[in-house]
């Protein structure tokens, strides 16, 4: 498996450190209603946080970068009390399932983004280029984002 598959299929171990992790940093993490900025490694923010709570198992190597951001939405949620055991399941049990549809017939995709939400939009592009990349062929997808 390449990388990016080995982080894919690793996201669900990630979020469950994730859980873990939030019990055991309460003190550092915000409380409901906190305003809080994110921030991967690397940046130079860090140095002005007040708090830094490192989520090294969940560094990556690949463009698609998700299991740092997924690993943080779920220690935040799983800090607010949020219950993700089964969601953590649910994703486990997607890695291993049979996909809902043949990659090689896609012909289109497209991701809709507005306001603070185009952000997302971009990543999940990035996602299906990697994709196309990695075996579809690019003169079958077209892909969009539209904002």
């Amino acid at each position: 498996m390449s990388h990016v598959d080995d982080e894919i299929a690793s996201q669900p171990v990630c979020w469950a450190q994730a859980v873990e992790l939030a019990a055991r940093s309460a003190d550092a993490l915000p409380a409901r209603g906190e305003r809080v900025a994110v921030l991967g490694y690397g940046t130079s923010a860090r140095s002005r946080a007040d708090e830094a709570v490192p989520l090294p198992f969940a560094d990556e190597r690949s463009a698609v970068q998700t299991r740092f951001a997924t690993s943080v939405l779920v220690l935040l949620r799983a800090h607010l009390g949020e219950d993700l055991s089964t969601a953590t399941a649910d994703a486990a049990e997607a890695l291993h399932g049979p996909l809902p549809l043949d990659p090689g017939a896609i012909e289109q995709v497209t991701f809709l983004g507005r306001g603070w939400t185009i952000g997302l939009a971009y990543e999940a592009a990035l996602a299906v280029a990697v994709a196309m990349v990695r075996g579809l062929d690019p003169d079958r997808l077209r892909l969009a984002v539209l904002s």
